[in-house]
């Protein structure tokens, strides 16, 4: 029992054993209901290897399991029931449960880590709204891959209710009973149960559960120590709840694993060894951190070239720790840097720029450089208004940074106008009452006062003061 009996457990792990569920498949881009995209779904299937232990062991009966597996996988990928639309409201109501969840709880020391929690819980779901394209991608990717393993159960390990859970989670694009029914398994002593802890603990991390699946995910590693998929996450399951001592037995361990591998793929390495690097800096253990960088930068430029994106993300989490440090104009070099590469193989409005852009832009606001901190605010909007015109938190932060700007510089005016806008939007996007209306509510007021509408202003104060009073 316990995390560190586990790592004792992987330790002692021979290097030479390898499971042949490693290697994660390739993603499935949409649309996946395109004939041409058939070719991607069952490869997807093959490189999984037919989900881990579960390959039968002639040649003849191999052959057929994996042509059973693919022509399954293509069918259920034309007949996913879950559409765009609904898994975004589905979202959307989750969101709306942890903050009702979170303003009922009592600001005690008792409920503090309850509180940590569902903040936590709330920035994952904002994180993963805020991209709700490879978000759903993600989300079929899972249930195609849980649908296989459910298919596989029923047709050759005598569990006929598993075929009535696939339906449930291909054609009706429910994923609770698939859940339900692969924790039941979990504890079982047969090779299904490693598996069934490792698909119901992503079915828990899709749902923004990320305890839960922790702790499915560690079942699953208890029986498959070397399994790269598990190790990977586990390990950033771990980070997000920030264990970080948990993250980092894993993932360093993930990274041993792929090294002891003979020929291995080096950029797969040098992946892992910066999401190490980057636990290591999360926890503030810098030293740990350079050396795992350095590796990973010099086997990224190596593979994929000095341009390369993953490359770009190195340069991003490098300024974040020296931010940290309060190098504040190494900080800013390494910024730029990872923005200028990001937008030159993405383009200027991709979500994958808006990191690159935020840090960039406070670390200009918190140095008095509001001239330069401005245009690359107003940038940020532009990139979260393209996946985002419907609203969302972290919209409407942004536009809230550009109206600080204005402010600074003392176009109260134009400050007003953006703030307006986003209060606008907030309104419609959040409950009648909601506090963060309020702040934006007293900002409005602020700005009313600067410009001598003071009756105005104190309007608009009494209506934050009234909201703020409900809370």
């Amino acid at each position: 029992g316990g995390f560190m009996s586990l790592w004792l457990k992987l330790k002692k792990t021979k290097k030479n054993r390898y499971l042949s569920h490693q290697t994660p498949a390739p993603a499935v881009d949409l649309p996946l209901f395109a004939p041409e995209n058939f070719e991607l779904i069952t490869q997807a299937v093959e490189d999984k290897k037919a989900i881990g232990q579960m390959i039968p062991e002639s040649r003849q009966e191999h052959e057929s399991f994996h042509e059973e597996m693919m022509l399954k996988a293509h069918e259920a990928a034309n007949n996913i029931g879950l559409s765009k639309r609904v898994f975004a409201a589905r979202l959307q109501g989750l969101e709306a449960i942890l903050t009702v969840r979170l303003a009922a709880l009592a600001k005690t020391p008792e409920t503090q880590q309850a509180r940590d929690l569902l903040r936590r819980r709330l920035q994952i779901l904002y994180e993963r709204t805020a991209d709700l394209a490879a978000s759903y991608r993600a989300e079929i990717d899972c249930y195609l891959h849980v649908g296989a393993f459910l298919y596989w159960l029923a047709e050759h390990q005598d569990l006929p209710e598993s075929a009535l859970v696939h339906d449930s989670l291909i054609r009706e694009g429910d994923p609770k009973r698939a859940e339900a029914f692969l924790s039941s398994l979990m504890h079982t002593t047969s090779a299904h149960g490693t598996e069934a802890a490792y698909y119901s603990g992503w079915l828990a991390e899709l749902r923004i559960d990320p305890s839960l699946a922790l702790d499915r995910y560690i079942i699953a590693l208890q029986g498959a120590p070397q399994n790269l998929d598990f190790l990977c996450r586990t390990g950033m399951t771990a980070r997000n709840l920030g264990r970080y001592q948990e993250a980092v037995e894993c993932l360093e361990w993930r990274a041993r694993v792929i090294q002891g591998q003979r020929n291995h793929d080096e950029v797969m390495l040098a992946l892992a060894q910066r999401e190490l690097a980057y636990t290591h800096l999360q926890e503030k253990q810098y030293k740990k951190a350079e050396p795992l960088y350095q590796n990973a930068m010099t086997l990224l430029a190596q593979k994929l070239g000095h341009s390369n994106q993953e490359l770009a993300i190195c340069w991003l989490q490098l300024g974040e720790m020296q931010e940290t440090l309060g190098a504040y104009d190494k900080a800013q070099l390494l910024y730029g840097r990872a923005f200028d590469m990001l937008k030159a193989n993405m383009g200027g409005l991709d979500p994958l720029l808006a990191p690159a852009l935020e840090r960039l832009a406070g670390l200009m606001l918190d140095m008095g450089l509001h001239e330069e901190a401005l245009p690359l605010y107003q940038q940020l909007v532009a990139v979260r208004e393209g996946s985002m015109s419907n609203g969302h938190p972290f919209l409407f932060h942004a536009m809230a940074k550009v109206t600080e700007t204005y402010r600074f510089l003392g176009a109260y005016a134009k400050a007003e106008e953006i703030c307006r806008k986003n209060l606008k939007l907030m309104e419609t996007y959040y409950a009648k009452g909601h506090p963060q209306t309020a702040e934006r509510l007293r900002e409005l007021s602020k700005l009313c006062v600067l410009q001598g509408k003071n009756e105005e202003g104190r309007q608009y104060l009494d209506k934050a003061t009234a909201l703020l009073a409900l809370q």
